[in-house]
């Protein structure tokens, strides 16, 4: 009997599923639909409402972004990190 996989966009870790889990959490509250054709209440007289909640939930993403890059990104390679001894592409030596 062959064993069940997931499809191929969902994590195989718990740590997948974390970050899979935030991600759609943040895409789903980005589309406020409750507040859909709404331009009131008014923060500061002039400033909807949506707007400010819109601010945060784009502050909330851009620190899961930060976190996620620092721990899944890759370290640059070693021949990178050292700029005084690099050559130039086509360099014959």
């Amino acid at each position: 009997m062959k064993k069940k996989s997931w499809p191929f966009f969902l994590p195989r870790t718990k740590r997948g599923i974390f970050w899979y889990v935030i991600f759609a959490l943040i895409f789903l509250l980005y589309h406020d639909f409750w507040a859909w054709g709404k331009f009131k209440p008014l923060i500061g007289g002039w400033l909807p409402a949506w707007f400010l909640y819109l601010m945060i939930l784009i502050i909330i993403y851009s620190i899961a972004v930060f976190f996620f890059t620092k721990k899944y990104w890759p370290n640059p390679p070693s021949n990178l990190s050292k700029s005084s001894e690099k050559k130039k592409p086509f360099d014959k030596g």
